[in-house]
C-alpha cells in the first residue's frame, strides 16, 4: 500500500480517495516527497478516475497542513498548459523542485500534442520556459528535458539536449541561456564528447552545483557565477580522489564512486551555508563502504 508519510503519521496510501479529485478517483502511487522550511510538503501522485488502481494520471500534490482533507494538486494531468492538457498518464514528470521560500515551482511536463518531438516542456509557476522542437539560444532547438531546479528569487536552471551535434548537445540553460556545454573545459575539466550531466543544484545565492560524468568518471564541480562558467568554476571532486577525513592533511581514503543522482532523488539539495553534504563510496585500502561528507565549499567572490 504505497503511501506517503509525516510527523503526524500517514498522509495519504494507495487506494484512498484522491484529493482534489472527484469522488471515486483513487489514489495509485505516492513518491519523490520533499518538505520547505514553512513545513508545507509536495509529491508526486498517482491517480485512477475508473475506480480501479492502475494510474490513468498524474499530479504534483501541495500539503499545508498534514490533514488529507487538505491536501490540494499545484498540477495534473488533463490541466491546461498553454492551452493544450497534459498528458496521461505520465504527463507529471518525477523531476520537479520548490523552492525554500516564495515556493517557485520547476516541473518536468508532457503535454497531449499527438506528438511525441514537441510534448515535452520546461513548466516554472504557470509559464513554459522551453518546449521541445523549439528554438534554443544556440540557434538548435531543444531536444529533451533532464533535470530542473529553481530558488527562492525564481533563478532557474534546467538541463538535457537540444537537436544539434551530438559531441555538444548536452546543456546547462541558466535564466534563458545556455551557459555549459558538452565540450566546454570547466575548471580545468573538458567535457568531452559523451560526456554527461546527472545532477544539477541551485542555492539562493545563485550557485549552481553540477555533476557530470566524463569519460565513465564522476566529476563534481561548484559554479559560482552561472553568467560565467569557464571563469567562476571549482572541481570539488571526482571518482579516483582521496580524502581526508581527520584534517591531518594525509588521505584517508579514496573516493570510488559519487552515489547523487538526480534520476530517483534530488541528487544534492545545495544549501546557502557553504557546505555540501554527499553521499560517496570510499574505499580505506579493504573494499568500498558508503558514507556521508560534509565537503567545505570553495568561497565565492571577486576574482
Amino acid at each position: 500500500l504505497d503511501s506517503v508519510w509525516t510527523h503526524d503519521g500517514m498522509l495519504l496510501q494507495k487506494s484512498q480517495q484522491a484529493p482534489g479529485m472527484a469522488t471515486g478517483t483513487l489514489n495509485t502511487f505516492n513518491s519523490r516527497p520533499i518538505m520547505v522550511p514553512s513545513g508545507n510538503a509536495f509529491w508526486i501522485a498517482g491517480f485512477d478516475d475508473t475506480g480501479g488502481t492502475s494510474t490513468k494520471g498524474r499530479m504534483c500534490y501541495k500539503s499545508t497542513d498534514y490533514n488529507p482533507a487538505n491536501i490540494v494538486p499545484l498540477l495534473k494531468s488533463d490541466d491546461l498548459v498553454g492551452g493544450i492538457p497534459v498528458d496521461r498518464p505520465s504527463g507529471i514528470g518525477f523531476d520537479f523542485m520548490v523552492s525554500d521560500v516564495n515556493e517557485n515551482y520547476i516541473q518536468e511536463v508532457l503535454l497531449d500534442t499527438g506528438s511525441t518531438a514537441n510534448d515535452g516542456i520546461i513548466y516554472l509557476n504557470g509559464n513554459i520556459l522551453a518546449r521541445e522542437s523549439e528554438p534554443a539560444p544556440n540557434n538548435d532547438n531543444w531536444d529533451n528535458f533532464d533535470r530542473m531546479v529553481v530558488n527562492s528569487s525564481g533563478s532557474y536552471a534546467f538541463s538535457g539536449d537540444t537537436d544539434g551535434n551530438t559531441g555538444g548537445d548536452e546543456f546547462i540553460c541558466y535564466n534563458g541561456n545556455l551557459v555549459i556545454q558538452e565540450g566546454d573545459t570547466i575548471a580545468g575539466v573538458e567535457l568531452v564528447a559523451g560526456s554527461s550531466l546527472s545532477v544539477l543544484s541551485i542555492n539562493n545565492t545563485d550557485r549552481l552545483i553540477h555533476q557530470w560524468s566524463v569519460n565513465s568518471v564522476d566529476t563534481l564541480f561548484l559554479t559560482c557565477n552561472p553568467l560565467e562558467p569557464e571563469t567562476t568554476s571549482f572541481k570539488l571532486m571526482a571518482s579516483g580522489d582521496t580524502v581526508d577525513l581527520d584534517g591531518d592533511m594525509i588521505a584517508d581514503a579514496t573516493i570510488t564512486d559519487l552515489n547523487a543522482s538526480g534520476a530517483a532523488s534530488f541528487g544534492y539539495w545545495l544549501a546557502d551555508d557553504g557546505f555540501l553534504y554527499a553521499e560517496v563510496d570510499l574505499d580505506y585500502g579493504s573494499g568500498e563502504i558508503e558514507a556521508i561528507i560534509k565537503l567545505e565549499l570553495p568561497e565565492c567572490g571577486p576574482g
